[in-house]
Formats: C-alpha cells, sequence, structure tokens
C-alpha cells in the first residue's frame, strides 16, 4: 500500500488520517480461502483420504513382502520389518469404506447435474410455450406464429415455432388436469383446449378444437380443418392476433383461405 501525504501544515488532519488507516491497513492479514461448495469439499477430503491409504496400503504390502523374502535373516530384523495382519485388514476395509463414499458422493453430484439439466430444458419449454424463441437465427427458417399488436414497439415480439407435427393452443390447465397446451394463452376468450396447427411436410392446417371459442383467418371465422398459408393472419378468441411466417412456403397464389 502505498500512501501518500502532503507536507504542508494546513493538511495536517487528512495527513494524520491518512496515517492512521495505512498503519491499520498494515496489519490486515489476508487468509487465503478456496471457492468450493460443501460437497467439492466433501469430495476433495475423501480423495486425499483414499490417495493416503493407499500409500499405507503400498508400505504394508512392501513391509509384507520383504519380511517374507528375510528367511535367513536375524531375527530383530524380522521384527523390524513384519507386518501385522490385522492392521492390514482393517486398512483395506477403510480403503473400500474411502472409495464408496467417494463413489456416493460423485453419484449425488451427478444427480444433482442431471437435475439441474432437466430445469433448464422445462424453462426453455415454458419459455417457448409463452412465446419466448430463442436462437432466432436458426428458428425462423421454421414455420412459425409471430405475434401482432397495436403497439410498434411489442408487435413481432414473440415467436411461437411450429415443428412438424401437431402443435395444441390453449390456456394453461392446473397441474392435476393433464399435460399443457404446446402454446399458452391467457384470456377468458381462450379455452383450454383451443385449437392445433398441424404442421405437415410445411403445409400449416389449422383445426379448432372448441365451438364455443372462435377462431379467425384473415378476419373469418373457422369451423373445420383449414389450410393456412405464409402471411395469413390468425386470431384467437379475438384477443389475440398473429401472423404465419413459414419461410418453406412461396407467397404467391396463397393470398385465400382454402377449407378442407
Amino acid at each position: 500500500m502505498l500512501a501518500t501525504i502532503s507536507p504542508a501544515n494546513t493538511h495536517i488532519d487528512e495527513t494524520l488520517a491518512t496515517l492512521r488507516y495505512a498503519c491499520q491497513a498494515s496489519r490486515i492479514i489476508n487468509r487465503v480461502k478456496v471457492n468450493e461448495s460443501q460437497h467439492d469439499k466433501i469430495i476433495r477430503e475423501l480423495r486425499s483420504e483414499i490417495d493416503r491409504l493407499k500409500s499405507l496400503h503400498f508400505e504394508y504390502e512392501r513391509k509384507r513382502i520383504l519380511s517374507e523374502s528375510m528367511n535367513t535373516v536375524p531375527k530383530a530384523i524380522i521384527d523390524k520389518f513384519a507386518v501385522n495382519e490385522i492392521e492390514m485388514e482393517n486398512l483395506r476395509e477403510l480403503l473400500a469404506e474411502r472409495e464408496m463414499e467417494l463413489k456416493r458422493a460423485q453419484k449425488s453430484w451427478m444427480d444433482r447435474l442431471k437435475e439441474a439439466e432437466d430445469l433448464r430444458k422445462s424453462d426453455m419449454l415454458l419459455l417457448r410455450r409463452k412465446g419466448l424463441a430463442l436462437e432466432l437465427s436458426k428458428d425462423l427458417h421454421q414455420a412459425c406464429l409471430v405475434n401482432l399488436t397495436d403497439d410498434p414497439m411489442l408487435s413481432e415480439t414473440l415467436f411461437y415455432i411450429l415443428p412438424p407435427g401437431l402443435v395444441t393452443i390453449g390456456r394453461k390447465r392446473s397441474t392435476t388436469t393433464g399435460t399443457q397446451p404446446d402454446i399458452i394463452l391467457d384470456g377468458p376468450l381462450i379455452a383450454h383446449n383451443h385449437c392445433t396447427i398441424e404442421n405437415n411436410n410445411g403445409s400449416l392446417f389449422v383445426t379448432p378444437e372448441s365451438n364455443d371459442f372462435q377462431t379467425y383467418i384473415n378476419g373469418e371465422i373457422v369451423t373445420s380443418r383449414t389450410q393456412v398459408h405464409h402471411g395469413d393472419r390468425l386470431a384467437f378468441g379475438g384477443s389475440h392476433f398473429y401472423r404465419i411466417n413459414n419461410p418453406g412456403e412461396s407467397e404467391k397464389g396463397n393470398n385465400k383461405v382454402i377449407v378442407i
């Protein structure tokens, strides 16, 4: 630490305060501490204990082999290198016990990593259901729904990916009533099972699932399986508005609704 003071008597208070602080700082002792969790500490200590026990086991084995080879050596020397078989057996048991504890600790750590990965995947799925598609540069090459609002700052900010297969749309269910829809929308005009969108080799089809809750395509109510195209507008319950984005489909001649 470098303390700068002034020789001027007008700065005597600042000089004294600086010197007091420097004196106190000189008494500070830094203690290095490894930044590790309690679980990591247990694993590290177990590994250290196993290394120590292996070293002792190796030394016992060396003495045992040496004592067996001393058939013509005086008894005093043999006794010096003799191995206590009971201690040897206790050492083997202790070593096996520590190795088993280490395996359990490492397994517990792997379980925690797996739980964290499962939680991450669950969070990613929830984000997609809410329209927060990640890796947009890749996802936007797929068919998707893009939100539309009166506010230009909020319009086209949510992307609901439509992968091959069937995508369900509806209101969030309670945890006891079954699986959640793939795309979750909120509001009193949205049914729990509102409609489905099928991506069949790049062709998109909307099928309403409730007669009491409306689904609109380009302003027209649909009541049966209907094909939609790139640029078409969808409205669910009259309160959620989206545009179909299907880059794999040509926009030419695809502006009218086809009912199948």
